[in-house]
C-alpha cells in the first residue's frame, strides 16, 4: 500500500487542527521509536499520535478514513508476533496517555479502565479493595489492558482462571469511520444481540479501536502456596501433571522451563546447581483459595510427588517469596537472549493428551536440523513457548519459513493452535490459514471487510491477503 504524500500531509495538518499538534509527532525520533516491537522487525510509521480521550480517537479515525491512511493501535509494544508494526506506514496510535483507572466498583466487582492502563498497576489498585484481576501475561509489569484484550492474553494463572476474554464485561470501541460502539456493561449475563465484544477480543486491532473496558474482578484468594519441583527425566513433569489432574486438584498455575531455559536464568541455574544433578526441567505449581482447601490440595500434591519419589522440593506459603520466585519464570524469555541475539519465539497450544508427542516431535525436528531449541510456558493448559535460538539475523531469517512450517504441521496434526496468546500478527499470517476451516476463514474475512472496507485497521495482519 503506497501512500500519497500529499494526502498524508493534508491528513496530518487536519489532525493538528482537530486534536492538537501536541498529540501528533512526525519527528524522526518518534518514528524510529515506534517502528518496532519485541520481534526486532522494523517498519516506520508516517506519524505517531497520542490520543488523550475517546473523542480524540474518533477524530483520528475520521481523518484516517477520509484520507485512506492506515491505522495501527499500540500499547507498550510487547508483542511477539509483530502485531503493532506499521507494515504499510500510516498512523501509529499510542494509547499511553489514555491510562486512567476510571472506576473500581466494589459492589459489582468490576473495574472501568482506559486501554493504556498497565496490567500490574490495575492489580495493585484493585488489591486495595480485596479484589483480583487474574489475567497476568509474563509482560504484566509493562503490557497494557488494551493490548491484552486485542490479543486475548492469558498468563501464568490461566489454567484455573482463564484468559482476558473471560473477564471482559464491556467495551467502548471506535470503528474505522469514527462511530462509537458501546458493547456489554457491568452485568455478568446478557444474550441480547450478537457478541461483538468477544469478537473484538483477540482481533489484534483489525476491527476497531478500544477506548474503554469494563473488567470483571474476583475476590483476592486468601491463601497461596507454591511448589518448585526439579525433574531429572525429560518428560517426567508431564506424568506428574496428568496425575495431579486425575486427583481432582486444579492448581491456579503450572509452569514449565526446560534445561536450556535453566542454563541462562541465573536464579534457576543456582537452584539447579544446588541439586548437584542433571536437571532436565523445573516446574512451578501454585495453589490458591481458602486456607482449608489449599491445605487439603497441598497434601494431595505432596502425596503425588512422593509417589514419583520426588521429595527434594522448594515449598513456600509466603506471598512475597512466591512473587519473588515467580520472577524467575517471568525472566525466562529475556534470559534466552544470552543464548543468541536472535530467536524465533513461537507460541503454541495443543490438547493436553498430545503434549508429550508434540514436545518430542519439536525436539526431534530441532535435533535433525542442528537447531538450538528452548521450551517453556504454561504447562497447565498446554500452551508452550517454543524458541529457536540463532547467533545472527541472517541465520534466523534463512531458517524462518522452514521452522514455522514444521511447527504448524506438528501443531495442526495434533489438533492444536499455532497461537495460544501471542496472536498471529505479521509473523504468522502466512500460516494461520493452515489451521482455520475454509468456510470459517471466509466468514472471518467477510467480517473484516464489513468492519474495515478499505483495510485501514492494522493491515497485513492475521490473514495472508489482508
Amino acid at each position: 500500500m503506497m501512500l500519497d504524500q500529499r494526502q498524508l500531509d493534508k491528513a496530518i495538518r487536519r489532525l493538528n487542527s482537530v486534536i492538537g499538534k501536541e498529540k501528533v509527532f512526525t519527528e524522526e525520533y518518534y518514528l524510529s521509536l515506534y517502528s518496532f516491537d519485541s520481534t526486532k522487525i522494523f517498519f516506520k510509521p508516517d506519524a505517531v499520535i497520542f490520543p488523550e480521550s475517546e473523542i480524540d480517537v474518533v477524530r483520528i479515525a475520521q481523518v484516517a478514513s477520509e484520507y485512506k491512511i492506515p491505522i495501527v493501535a499500540r500499547g507498550s509494544g510487547t508483542s511477539r508476533s509483530g502485531g503493532p508494526l506499521p507494515i504499510c506506514g500510516g498512523f501509529v496510535i499510542c494509547f499511553a496517555r489514555m491510562n486512567k483507572i476510571k472506576e473500581i466498583d466494589r459492589i459489582n466487582m468490576v473495574a472501568v479502565v482506559e486501554p493504556g492502563v498497565i496490567t500490574q498497576e490495575l492489580n495493585n489498585e484493585v488489591a486495595k479493595y480485596g479484589l483480583y484481576y487474574p489475567p497476568d501475561p509474563s509482560s504484566v509489569k509493562v503490557s497494557t489492558i488494551g493490548g491484552n484484550i486485542s490479543h486475548n492474553a492469558g498468563g501464568i494463572h490461566a489454567v484455573k482462571y482463564g484468559v482476558t476474554k473471560n473477564y471482559l464485561l464491556g467495551l467502548r470501541v471506535v470503528t474505522v469511520d469514527g462511530r462509537v460502539l458501546r458493547l456489554g456493561g457491568k452485568v455478568l449475563k446478557s444474550v441480547v444481540g450478537y457478541d461483538i465484544m468477544r469478537l473484538i477480543a483477540g482481533s489484534e486491532g483489525t476491527l476497531a479501536l478500544i477506548t474503554e473496558a469494563i473488567l470483571r474482578l474476583i475476590p483476592k484468594p486468601q491463601t497461596r502456596v507454591l511448589f518448585v519441583i526439579p525433574f531429572f527425566e525429560e518428560y517426567g513433569w508431564i506424568d506428574v501433571l496428568l496425575k495431579i489432574y486425575e486427583s481432582g486438584v486444579l492448581p491456579c498455575s503450572i509452569e514449565f522451563m526446560d534445561k536450556e531455559c535453566i542454563s541462562v536464568n541465573r536464579r534457576a541455574r543456582e537452584f539447579s546447581e544446588l541439586k548437584k544433578e542433571d536437571i532436565q526441567s523445573i516446574v512451578f505449581i501454585e495453589l490458591d483459595g481458602q486456607p482449608e482447601s489449599v491445605l487439603s490440595e497441598s497434601k494431595k500434591v505432596k502425596e503425588i510427588l512422593s509417589s514419583f519419589n520426588i521429595t527434594d522440593v522448594i515449598f513456600s506459603d509466603d506471598v512475597h517469596e512466591i512473587e519473588d520466585i515467580w520472577d524467575i519464570r517471568r525472566d525466562v524469555s529475556p534470559s534466552l537472549n544470552l543464548l543468541g541475539g536472535y530467536k524465533i519465539a513461537d507460541d503454541i497450544s495443543v490438547p493436553l493428551s498430545s503434549l508429550r508427542d508434540t514436545v518430542h516431535e519439536l525436539r526431534r525436528f530441532a535435533h535433525e536440523n542442528s537447531f538450538r531449541i528452548a521450551i517453556f510456558g504454561h504447562a497447565g493448559d498446554s500452551n508452550l513457548h517454543v524458541n529457536f535460538i540463532f547467533g545472527s539475523k541472517e541465520e534466523m531469517e534463512k531458517n524462518f519459513e522452514k521452522i514455522m512450517k514444521s511447527i504448524t504441521d506438528i501443531v495442526v496434526r495434533y489438533g492444536g493452535s499455532i497461537s495460544g496468546e501471542h496472536g498471529v500478527g505479521f509473523l504468522k499470517k502466512g500460516y494461520s490459514e493452515e489451521e482455520l476451516d475454509t468456510n470459517a476463514l471466509e466468514v472471518m474475512k467477510q467480517l473484516k471487510r464489513l468492519f474495515d472496507p478499505h483495510n485501514l485497521l492494522n493491515p497485513m495482519k492475521i490473514f495472508k491477503d489482508c
